[in-house]
C-alpha cells in the first residue's frame, strides 16, 4: 500500500513540530510520499523543511511544493492547495491511500491499522471511520477533546450507532470535525466527484469568510471537512463514526490522534478543549 499525505505549513517556528509529524508518517504504509504546501519561499525555510524528513528512508518520499502559494487571495486558501496535488496523484494507480493533516498532528500506526479494519465494518453502511483530535492537559493528566466546547457530552442513548458481528461499536457524534481525512481510492473518487472538492462551489461565499472568524465556518475547516457532510444516510449527523465501548462509555483510543500543540486544553482563556475524552459520553 501507499500513502500520499498533504501537509499545509505556513509558520516556520513549528518546523520541530512538522518534524515529529514526518518522522510518524514514515511508518504509517509501505511507501510513503509526503508533499509539505507551504507560502515559506526563503531558501533556508525550505531547506529547513527539507531537513525535517527521516533519514536513510527507502520508503519514503518528501516534496515542498510552494508554486503560486504567496499569490493566494487569502493565506487561508494554503489549506486548499492539496486538491490539486492529490488530484494529479489519484492518476497514478499505484497510491493506494490519500491524508490530508495539519502541520502539528501525530496519526500513528495504531491509528492507520483501526482506519483499515474500520473501514470494512463501515463501507456496507456508506459510512467511514473518523479521528478524535485530543490534547494532553498537563494538570489533569488527561486527554481533552480537542474540538470540544466547554460542556459538549454526548448522549449515547441518542446517537447514531452501528454494532458490527465481530462485536465492535461505532457511535456518529454531533461534533465530527476531525481536522484531517484519510481516504482510500474509492472514498477519494468520491471526494474528487463531490462539490466538497471544488471550493467554489463548496462555499460559494468563500470570501466573506477569509477573516476565519466564525468556527467551523472558515477555509481552512472546510478544506479537510472532505465528505463529512456528503452522502449521509438518514439519522445521521455525519459519516463519520467513531470506535467506542459501549459497556464503559467510552471512546477507543486508536482512534485518537494527538494535536502534538496542546495549546487549547492548556489555555484557560480558550473554551475549546475543556472536555476530557472520558466525559464526552454519556448514556
Amino acid at each position: 500500500m501507499k500513502l500520499f499525505t498533504c501537509i499545509a505549513h505556513a509558520d516556520a517556528s513549528k518546523t520541530t513540530i512538522l518534524a515529529k509529524v514526518l518522522e510518524m508518517q514514515e511508518k504509517l504504509f509501505e511507501e510513503v510520499h509526503v508533499c509539505v504546501i507551504t507560502n515559506l519561499s526563503k531558501s533556508k525555510e525550505v531547506d529547513e523543511i527539507y531537513n525535517c524528513a527521516p533519514m536513510n528512508s527507502a520508503n519514503f518520499k518528501l516534496d515542498v511544493y510552494n508554486e503560486g502559494c504567496n499569490d493566494l487571495p487569502s493565506p487561508w486558501l494554503l489549506t486548499w492547495v492539496h486538491k490539486k496535488l492529490m488530484l494529479e496523484k489519484f492518476a497514478d494507480e499505484s497510491y493506494t491511500h490519500f491524508m490530508c493533516i495539519e502541520d502539528d498532528m501525530e496519526v500513528t500506526p495504531v491509528n492507520i491499522d483501526y482506519w483499515l479494519r474500520s473501514r470494512n465494518d463501515l463501507k456496507q453502511f456508506n459510512l467511514y471511520p473518523s479521528f478524535l483530535r485530543v490534547e494532553w492537559n498537563k494538570s489533569s493528566k488527561k486527554w481533552a477533546m480537542t474540538d470540544s466546547v466547554r460542556g459538549d457530552q454526548f448522549s449515547v442513548s441518542q446517537s447514531p450507532r452501528v454494532d458490527v458481528k465481530n462485536g465492535r461499536s461505532y457511535i456518529n457524534i454531533g461534533r465530527s470535525y476531525q481536522g484531517m481525512f484519510l481516504y482510500d481510492r474509492e472514498l477519494m473518487k468520491e471526494h474528487i466527484d463531490s462539490i466538497s472538492f471544488d471550493l467554489f462551489k463548496f462555499i460559494p461565499d468563500w470570501q466573506s469568510r477569509i477573516q476565519h472568524k466564525d468556527w467551523p465556518l472558515g477555509l481552512t475547516e472546510n478544506a479537510v471537512f472532505g465528505l463529512t457532510h456528503i452522502n449521509v444516510p438518514n439519522g445521521c449527523f455525519s459519516r463519520n463514526f467513531l470506535p467506542f465501548y459501549p459497556k464503559y462509555l467510552t471512546v477507543d483510543p486508536c482512534c485518537y490522534v494527538h494535536h502534538l500543540p496542546d495549546k487549547y486544553t492548556n489555555t484557560l482563556e480558550s473554551d475549546s478543549g475543556k472536555v476530557f475524552v472520558s466525559d464526552m459520553l454519556i448514556a
